[in-house]
């Protein structure tokens, strides 16, 4: 029997020109592209949908790819902007289709003078671009707004798209005495967003618990639960908790949203990436990474896992919850009340024929025994921590009962993260808040960027100094985010809101700002 290395499908002319694209923009390997076509032929699905939903794509690398070939390639796609009323778009039967930096693509029924005029207001830093669609497509859209717009659920909708457009990773819904209120949570700061009266948010609490699977008549105990939605094409999972508080339940939504996890390592902003690559670059051993709760550890996992081959190696991790999807590895939820907990799950991974394990949190004595005796066994190991440095790393594993010796054959490299913003490119976060910058939307502030400390230990001589305290050779957290404070990337508030008092004194201490 012989390995099947390509496979046949039958690909439309289009898709088979977005192959090539794809390959020749290095955007996807062939064995994503090959993937991709063995899962389309048993959903029908396009290898593009395939390619995004797998993980493998962005859904804009996506766009700009298909726009390349033809704008017309953009006829399947379809786009709901939350500023946008959907009431306009069915009056007038246009279709967004799809959207870049400096363009909208859009289909209609109507004239397109009529259509470009309705949008102008809506798109004045873009030009409006009109594609053919069929009358059927643009019907079939047209029918999917009605359907938002006249659920009890279109508030709920709404925000929901609001909040993945705009990027906040969580939403927060608090009831109060007479009303209630909307937070997001933008790069790890909530604003305030939306007020409305308490019948509304009994509706949208209804709406949610119920799609979330949860016990609609229970307030008095907290509840979890989740759901998915179609956004522009792609799915967006959403993990629930419930609180119960003094005037109802404060309910919050976490955006798991997988076109924001596929990040090159590279783009993190991690100043010794070169160290970290070079801990992952070996074949056996255990890398950590480690910062408080809120740190992007969890993205830096991601975006180290999407850079192994995750077809050559086996891949396991276990995670509590697990929150990003990432095909063809195997991803193990924690489930306390079946006795399914991490050294149980590590366990059986290690008869499960392991390249690399992923160990999302370690949390006590077994979990940490068993991840270094993987590490000791042949395997790389990827774990988190909770600390604030690279000896305190150390100090932690002696805590949890961890010999240090033990990490001197086994320990590759310890990166140590938290986030600061960044200032908007455009305005540089000085922009008057009376001339509001069209890119931050008068935030000024639109990313987020890892200060941290990284080490590679390539030998025991190496371990051994960093066990025995001896001088320290890397730069230290606090000693990166200054330079990125110098540099401009950030300012004095953001500096002081992460590092508090510790900032001020390095400030000091150089005597110099920017």
């Amino acid at each position: 029997m012989s390995l099947i290395k390509t496979v046949e499908v039958d690909l439309t002319p289009r898709e088979r020109q977005l192959e090539q694209v794809l390959l020749n923009r290095s955007l996807v390997s062939s064995q994503a592209i090959n993937a991709a076509k063995m899962e389309s032929k048993v959903t029908n699905e396009s290898i593009g949908t395939i390619l995004v939903n797998n993980g493998f794509l962005r859904q804009r690398d996506l766009t700009q790819a298909l726009l390349s070939i033809n704008p017309d390639s953009l006829v399947d796609e379809e786009l709901i902007l939350p500023h946008v009323p959907l009431s306009l778009l069915i009056a007038h039967k246009i279709m967004l289709a799809a959207e870049t930096v400096e363009s909208v693509y859009v289909a209609c029924l109507c004239p397109t003078a009529q259509a470009k005029k309705i949008l102008a207001p809506y798109f004045p830093k873009q030009t409006i671009v009109f594609i053919p669609a069929s009358i059927d497509r643009v019907r079939g859209y047209i029918e999917k707004l009605r359907i938002i717009q006249d659920s009890d659920s279109s508030v709920l909708e709404m925000l929901l798209r609001d909040a993945i457009l705009h990027q906040a990773s969580d939403i927060h819904i608090n009831p109060k005495r007479n009303s209630y209120s909307v937070l997001m949570r933008f790069l790890g700061v909530r604003t305030l967003v939306h007020e409305s009266d308490l019948d509304e948010y009994l509706v949208l609490a209804a709406k949610i618990k119920d799609r979330s699977k949860m016990d609609l008549a229970e307030r008095r105990i907290p509840q979890g639960g989740g759901f998915s939605i179609e956004y522009n094409g792609r799915m967006i999972d959403l993990r629930v908790e419930s609180v119960p508080g003094l005037f109802g339940e404060t309910i919050v939504i976490r955006i798991l949203d997988q076109e924001r996890v596929q990040f090159n390592l590279d783009s993190l902003g991690i100043s010794a990436i070169d160290q970290w690559k070079k801990g992952i670059s070996r074949s056996d051993g255990l890398c950590l990474i480690c910062g408080p709760t809120g740190s992007g550890k969890t993205t830096t996992l991601n975006a180290t896992t999407r850079q192994l081959d995750r077809f050559s190696q086996a891949i396991y991790t276990v995670e509590d919850p697990v929150e990003y999807n990432t095909p063809f590895t195997t991803q193990v939820n924690i489930n306390e009340t079946v006795g399914l907990n991490f050294p149980r799950a590590l366990r059986s991974f290690m008869r499960a024929d392991p390249d690399i394990i992923i160990v999302g949190e370690v949390r006590d004595e077994d979990t940490a025994r068993i991840a270094i005796k993987a590490a000791e066994t042949g395997h790389l190991v990827f774990a988190t921590l909770h600390t604030g440095s690279i000896p305190a790393s150390i100090q932690r594993l002696r805590d949890l009962g961890v010999d240090p010796h033990e990490l001197k054959y086994v320990l590759r490299a310890i990166m140590v993260q938290r986030l600061v913003r960044t200032l908007c490119p455009v305005c540089g976060g000085v922009e008057p808040k009376s001339l509001e910058c069209p890119h931050c939307s008068g935030r000024r502030y639109t990313s987020r960027s890892i200060v941290s400390e990284c080490s590679y230990f390539p030998g025991m001589k190496d371990v051994n100094e960093l066990l025995t305290g001896q001088d320290i050779r890397w730069k230290t957290m606090i000693e990166d985010a200054y330079g990125k404070y110098m540099s401009g990337m950030t300012d004095h508030h953001e500096f002081l809101r992460v590092f508090g008092a510790e900032a001020e004194e390095i400030i000091d201490l150089h005597g110099a700002r920017p």
